[in-house]
Formats: C-alpha cells, sequence, structure tokens
C-alpha cells in the first residue's frame, strides 16, 4: 500500500476543526492517537475491539441533530463488517465514518491485518449502500476535502489509507467506567439530554 498519509497529520487537521461533535475512537492506536493531539477527555474511547461503528450509528441515531465522527480502523471495522449494512440501511445525515487503514494491528506491534492490502473498504460501503464513500492517500488532498466531508449534512464514509508505523507510547490515561462517566455527562450537558438515571448511572 503506497501512502505517504499519517494519523498523526490526519488528526491533526481534524482537532483543529472540532467543536461540538460527539467523537467515538475504536480501540488502539486511534485512541492514543486522538488523545495525544487533543488532550481531551470528551471523546468515547473504546475498550473492546469491532463494536464502534455500532456504538457511533447509535448514537447518531439517538442524536440526530448534532454531529457524530467515528474515528475507526481497518483491524475494528473487519470485526463488525455487518454493521455497515445497518449503516448503510440508515445513512445517518450527521455521521462521517472514518477509517485508519494500515494493515497492521499496530497497537500490538505491526502484526498483519487480515484485510491487509485485499479489502476495498470503500467497495464495501457502496455495496452495502452508501452513497458516499471515498478513500485518501495523501495529505493534501484529505486537507482540500475535508470541509467538504464534515459540512455536507450527509452520511460520509472517508478510508485514509495511512502509513503503518510503531505503536503510540501515550496511551489514553483514563479507562473503563471513567470513560463511560466522562463521555455520558458530556452529552448531559452539551446536548441538554439524561445520559443517567437518577441514581447516576
Amino acid at each position: 500500500m503506497a501512502t505517504e498519509l499519517h494519523t498523526r497529520d490526519c488528526f491533526d487537521l481534524l482537532a483543529k476543526r472540532w467543536r461540538n461533535e460527539l467523537v467515538v475512537c475504536t480501540l488502539g492506536t486511534v485512541t492514543s492517537e486522538w488523545h495525544a493531539r487533543t488532550q481531551s477527555d470528551k471523546a468515547f474511547h473504546m475498550h473492546a475491539m469491532g463494536i464502534a461503528a455500532s456504538f457511533a450509528l447509535g448514537l447518531a441515531l439517538a442524536l440526530s441533530n448534532t454531529p457524530v465522527w467515528l474515528l475507526d480502523s481497518d483491524g475494528g471495522l473487519t470485526m463488525s463488517l455487518g454493521s455497515l449494512i445497518a449503516e448503510g440501511r440508515h445513512k445517518p445525515k450527521n455521521l462521517v465514518h472514518f477509517v485508519l487503514n494500515n494493515g497492521t494491528y499496530q497497537i500490538i506491534g505491526g502484526y498483519p491485518v487480515v484485510s491487509q492490502e485485499r479489502i476495498d473498504f470503500t467497495s464495501i460501503a457502496r455495496g452495502a449502500g452508501f452513497d458516499h464513500a471515498e478513500r485518501f492517500d495523501n495529505l493534501a488532498t484529505f486537507e482540500s476535502e475535508l470541509d467538504g466531508l464534515l459540512t455536507a449534512g450527509a452520511h460520509r464514509f472517508a478510508v485514509l489509507d495511512v502509513v503503518a508505523e510503531p505503536p503510540p507510547k501515550a496511551p489514553v490515561p483514563f479507562e473503563g467506567a471513567e470513560i463511560k462517566y466522562r463521555f455520558g455527562r458530556h452529552i448531559e450537558q452539551q446536548e441538554g439530554v439524561a445520559v443517567f438515571g437518577p441514581y447516576g448511572y
């Protein structure tokens, strides 16, 4: 996979545009890199692989007036390809689904993903009913089209063919229930909705 795109550069561009969007990060490098770029506790960091797409879809459908960014990975999406069928059916106009595609499980040392250089996620997404599915391997092109991706007011899917690099050295400094409560309280405050029950959970 010939590419000159780096995860950190893509996330720097996204972080500069991040306002009130709800961000869902899949397990692994995505979580570490997004936190490294933003130093924020307002994103939801998955602690299981393969369910980020379903979680983000439910979030987008439940809060249909709030933009949702899903920061997915090739490893995570490979484990949950069926979620694309549901996503392609509902087409939530407030969801932008990014897939970081480097062909490896970067966080555990670069072991190859089963789909490495064999699977075209954009073709799969189109086959599942997505109206907008794009692929990028160049930062200048991604930057020039990013505003359109984020402001189109339509369901979008973007595969970012990024360089496979050494695993990040700065993990997210919180986990499990703490992530749940931080994200839930953030939604309650920003959206004015009840996430937790009367006893706070």
